[in-house]
């Protein structure tokens, strides 16, 4: 980064030094914020709803109750036959 400063002509007096670092860190700014962005983007379309969120406060309801007693039933007809 000190090379690319150099380069961009921060490399004489202070004023045009801090003027280039303020960018720098302006535009690493921007771009590490919009990268959060998309990153929250992407694990809310995975399911993610923040750190209160956890599987084990859900209620059991009868739709998922009938799924486990069909997939169980399932199995225990798999186990028979072997």
């Amino acid at each position: 980064m000190l090379r690319a400063r150099a380069a961009r002509g921060g490399g004489g007096c202070l004023g045009g030094r801090a003027s280039v670092a303020g960018a720098i860190v302006g535009s690493l700014f921007v771009r590490g914020y919009e990268r959060a962005e998309r990153v929250v983007l992407a694990m809310e379309a995975r399911g993610y709803r923040g750190p209160d969120w956890t599987p084990y406060r859900r209620r059991w309801s009868v739709a998922d109750i009938g799924c486990l007693a069909l997939c169980l039933l399932a199995l225990g007809g798999i186990l028979l036959r072997q």
